[in-house]
Formats: C-alpha cells, sequence, structure tokens
C-alpha cells in the first residue's frame, strides 16, 4: 500500500521539518506562478509532458492522465480535464456520494462525488509515491521543495482529494492547490473540513464567467456539491483570443461527446469555451487583480 511505500521512505531520508514560515499561496504565489500552471494544466491537456515526468495512467481506462514532476525546487502535479473516452465521461454523471475516509477525511459525515472519488482512489498510491521520491531527491540537494497540485475541471477534483490526503500525511510540507474551472465534487461537511485543515488560501480555485460547464454538478440527483478553497473569477468577454476561437469553434474538440454534452445541457459555443484550458491562460491576470482588491 501507498501509506506502507510513503513512510518507509521518508523515514529513510529523515526529511526535515520544514522551516517555511506559514505563507499561504494567496501570499506566495505570484502571476509568474499561475501562468506556469496554467499552462502546464493546457500542456497535459494535449498531452505534451515534461521531460522525465511521471506519467500518470488511469488503470481502468488506460488513458493518460496526468503527471508528476520536479525540477529541482517544486513538485508538481497535474491532472487534466475529460477527453472523449466514454468511461470518463460516465464517471463524471456517476453523481452519488461516497466516503473520503481513503483521502484522509477524518469526519464520517464527509462525503464526494462516486465517480471522481473512485478515479482519484485509482491513482493516489502512483502518485503519493512519486512525490516520495522527489522529496528525496529534494533532501539529497538540500532543497525544500513545495508541492503544487494542478488540475483542470474533472481533473481539480482528483488534485484536490489526492493534495489533502498528502497535507494529512504530511502537515509540515507545502502543500498547495491551484484549480482551473474545478467541478465541484464534496458535500457541505466535506467542503467544511477540507477548508479547515488545508486553508482557504492554500488553494486557488480560478473560475471564467462564462464558463457554462462548472456549475453543472453543483445540484444533481437531489445531491448538493460544493468545492473547497478559494474562489477567483474573471470574465474573458473582452479577451480577443476568445472570441477568435469562439468564431474557430474550437469548442468541438471534445469530440463526441462534447458535442453531446452541448446538446443535453443546452451549453453555447461561449459557455463550452469559457471552460476549455487556453481560457485560463489569463488566470494570473485574475490572481493580480484579486490581490488588488484584496489591499483595497
Amino acid at each position: 500500500m501507498y501509506k506502507s511505500a510513503l513512510n518507509k521512505i521518508l523515514a529513510a531520508i529523515s526529511i526535515i521539518q520544514t522551516s517555511w514560515s506559514g505563507q499561504t499561496a494567496l501570499e506566495l504565489l505570484t502571476a509568474d506562478d499561475i501562468h506556469h500552471s496554467s499552462t502546464l494544466v493546457h500542456k497535459v491537456f494535449c498531452h505534451n509532458y515534461a521531460s522525465g515526468a511521471k506519467i500518470i495512467e488511469d488503470p481502468i481506462t488506460h488513458e493518460n492522465i496526468g503527471q508528476v514532476s520536479f525540477d529541482g525546487q517544486q513538485i508538481d502535479i497535474a491532472f487534466r480535464a475529460t477527453l472523449s473516452n466514454p468511461t470518463e465521461f460516465l464517471s463524471n454523471l456517476n453523481f452519488s456520494f461516497d466516503p473520503l475516509d481513503s483521502f484522509g477525511f477524518k469526519e464520517e459525515q464527509s462525503l464526494g462525488h462516486k465517480g471522481f472519488s473512485e478515479a482519484a482512489q485509482r491513482v493516489q498510491e502512483l502518485v503519493l509515491n512519486q512525490i516520495a521520491m522527489y522529496q528525496a531527491q529534494a533532501h539529497v540537494q538540500q532543497a525544500d521543495a513545495r508541492v503544487i497540485f494542478h488540475g483542470q475541471s474533472r481533473g481539480a477534483a482528483l488534485s484536490s482529494l489526492i493534495a489533502f490526503n498528502m497535507k494529512m500525511q504530511q502537515p509540515d510540507t507545502r502543500v498547495y492547490v491551484l484549480n482551473y474551472a474545478p467541478l465541484p465534487f464534496l458535500n457541505e461537511w466535506a467542503k467544511e473540513e477540507y477548508n479547515r485543515r488545508l486553508q482557504l488560501a492554500n488553494h486557488l480555485n480560478f473560475i471564467c464567467e462564462e464558463d457554462g460547464v462548472v456549475d453543472l454538478v453543483e445540484k444533481r440527483f437531489g445531491h448538493q456539491f460544493y468545492r473547497g478553497g478559494t474562489d477567483i473569477r474573471f470574465s474573458a468577454a473582452q479577451q480577443e483570443d476568445f472570441k477568435e476561437r469562439i468564431g474557430k469553434y474550437t469548442h468541438f474538440q471534445g469530440g463526441v461527446l462534447g458535442a453531446m454534452g452541448l446538446a443535453l445541457f443546452g451549453i453555447t459555443a461561449e459557455k463550452w469555451e469559457g471552460h476549455m484550458p487556453e481560457t485560463y491562460f489569463h488566470s494570473a491576470e485574475a490572481l493580480q487583480q484579486y490581490k488588488a482588491h484584496l489591499a483595497s
């Protein structure tokens, strides 16, 4: 099991306690960090993986859904959005609740979206073991590596659940979450526990106002879903590149299943394009505006 493997690695290298001052992601991360993050998520969406990265493969679908990479200073874990895979699509529609104890949640009442929970469970052993290996390398290099989880849409749920588990196992490690177009996946009890233990300002959600997909999951089949973290919203309506992509119908890049979703839920081209990774390249500007608003 991943817990025993992780504990053995950590025990062997005796990772030192961080001297980090306790800054949150909102205080510490810059526009450059967000630009790197949103670019990384887009690359993973396009299967453009970093050199030497550990690819995250779903053992059920045999699809690559993300990567774990290390540049000597920072460990990045990135999960992509849903592609035209029937199993992923049906998993997104599995709106029943699932216990979250396998991700370190302590409260019995904390429940999550079953489809997303099951998908995260299938890969978290691989992800946490790879992080531990990179942490061992960082220790040898005397680097205090921060760990940042990135995700878009469905991938945002996976990144959040595994990030929470890691933070529960390593409370002194700097763990941040940067998500784009994040689908809600927690019940209200789990949301409160998530925010209390990970801290609101260590998890940033970037949400485009024109995104018509992000709130589709919010209430289905009598269940109310929430997301953890701090929401940072922005509009893409005045972005020339956004208008150009709508004009070129890039929203149909989701394939047949994407087109079916448009018809089934009545999502316009603008609302679909608002969910695409390219739209979230403007998240760095959104962070700057959000910080300026807080400072005013």
